[in-house]
């Protein structure tokens, strides 16, 4: 079995890393940023390899076809040597990995009008300082009917332009946890795209067609 080729850049120094043994991406639809793990056994090039990659080094991570599936930052790069050689171990998360680490300025001033999109700039560019612009929309319509979403997604009758209440940060509150207390609270929620250049802010369509039935078995309480 022939299994995918991972290629892993450092944005900085334009550096590709193929020879990795195992890779793993977890992202997941409320977590607040998608992770990664990368594995790689070497005798030769593994301690420039713990060089290249070590904490903060901003990779983007693609698969064996050239689809970039993440852009984030190293958060910890691990060199152990024993009698079967070097191994070097690297973590780390998307773009959204420092908003999730360091907290909202308390002392932010919010528009009384402000909307959502105008709280996501205020936290993410602002504060924060990442270089992204914003999409008000789930997924490209090319893709939505592969998970099930109906074109209508990005039309939810929430109104994101309504002015949002409570927008006051509270003392030692995450950047992520702020933005995800206010963005649910008005059914939506933000992540950032593959490339790491968009983040994405969008809400369920509730008036969708059910993807399932739920049926009750007669006879008995299980459906």
């Amino acid at each position: 079995m022939d299994f995918p080729r991972i290629k892993v850049v450092n944005t900085d120094t334009g550096r590709e890393f193929v020879a990795w043994e195992s890779c793993e991406i977890n992202s997941q639809f409320l977590a607040a940023c998608s992770s990664f793990t990368l594995d790689a056994a070497s005798e030769k090039s593994a301690i420039d390899l713990a060089r290249s990659l070590a904490a903060d080094a901003k990779v983007r991570l693609f698969v064996d076809d050239g689809e970039m599936v993440l852009t984030g930052y190293v958060d910890e790069c691990k060199l152990s040597v024993s009698r079967s050689g070097y191994k070097v171990h690297v973590t780390g998360r998307d773009v959204l990995g420092p908003v999730v680490d360091g907290n909202v300025d308390p002392r932010m001033q919010v528009p009384k009008e402000a909307t959502l999109l105008d709280l996501a700039k205020l936290v993410l560019t602002d504060q924060f300082k990442l270089l992204v612009d914003f999409e008000e929309a789930a997924l490209p319509p090319e893709k939505q009917s592969k998970v099930g979403a109906p074109p209508a997604w990005n039309k939810s009758k929430h109104k994101r332009k309504t002015p949002i209440k409570d927008a006051k940060p509270k003392d030692n509150e995450g950047g992520m946890a702020y933005l995800s207390r206010i963005f649910m609270h008005h059914g939506y929620w933000l992540w950032a795209s593959p490339g790491g250049g968009y983040i994405h802010i969008a809400g369920p369509e509730y008036d969708q067609t059910p993807l399932n039935d739920i049926t009750l078995v007669p006879g008995s309480s299980r459906t």
